[in-house]
């Protein structure tokens, strides 16, 4: 379906039952007021968009970033058998759960899995990357 405010509305139209029956309300008058208030035209792609957001938001399950969160505080070097497979492993559960590679917080989680002889010999280097550089310390261990 090209027009996006139908196909928004066709979606809706799928979305049935009393514990989403307030959202979906809200979602009908908000679509209605991007076109009768804020003159979107019903081609406008920004009204798919919109919905589309609202609808992740709503219904994505929340459950998935906790679950990656204790993955990651579970992983190590020693359960993913060797350095390559742990930095692959975190990579990928971070890609996962949509969490930022560059935060120090994220620096902090991967360095403090890592095996006592690794921290020891990146912290014996000249040169540190900075603590919000992931990719840095990936290439440092």
């Amino acid at each position: 379906m090209k027009n996006p405010s139908q196909r928004a509305l066709w979606m809706l139209s799928y979305i049935q039952g009393p514990r989403v029956e307030a959202w979906l309300n809200a979602e009908v008058l908000k679509l209605k007021n991007m076109v009768d208030k804020l003159h979107f035209t019903d081609d406008d792609e920004e009204i798919w968009d919109t919905f589309e957001s609202d609808f992740k938001h709503t219904f994505e399950d929340k459950s998935q970033k906790a679950d990656g969160m204790l993955r990651l505080q579970n992983l190590s070097m020693a359960t993913e058998k060797g350095l390559e497979e742990y930095i692959s492993t975190f990579d990928a559960i971070l890609t996962e759960i949509r969490w930022e590679h560059n935060q120090p917080g994220t620096v902090r989680l991967f360095k403090d899995r890592l095996d006592m002889w690794i921290s020891r010999r990146m912290h014996l280097q000249d040169t540190w990357p900075d603590e919000d550089d992931l990719d840095g310390w990936e290439k440092a261990a």
